[in-house]
């Protein structure tokens, strides 16, 4: 399954190096995780209980991440590209970051939860 799932870490928890446990700031996580959906642990779990008892060899939440698993088999090159241009091309501001700022897009890609700072 590729992509993220939510969880404590795309919520932005993490643990310090003196051992304490710590939120970072919204934009901070948002640089990382960029216009990547998340999708709710309870589809992921969903989707893999039935998988199994369909005898499904892979499971692929959301469903349309088939089309990047078709590009990586047949045209390497260019996911390698769309790839490097979104999320590498300039690493101190990432495009992934700036398209999500611009468009407002965390409403639709990530869970009301992740927003959220527990």
């Amino acid at each position: 399954m590729p992509g993220m799932i939510e969880s404590e870490i795309t919520k932005g928890k993490f643990v310090s190096d003196d051992g304490e446990l710590s939120v970072k700031p919204p934009d901070q996580r948002d640089a990382h995780f960029g216009s990547v959906p998340v999708a709710y642990a309870e589809d992921c779990a969903r989707a893999a209980v039935l998988g199994v008892l369909r005898s499904r060899r892979y499971i692929v939440v959301p469903y349309f991440y088939w089309a990047f698993i078709m590009l990586r088999i047949y045209a390497p090159e260019i996911l390698e590209t769309i790839l490097r241009t979104f999320y590498v091309y300039h690493p101190q501001e990432p495009s992934s970051k700036v398209v999500l700022e611009k468009t407002k897009t965390q409403r639709v890609f990530y869970p009301q939860t992740i927003g959220k700072q527990h």
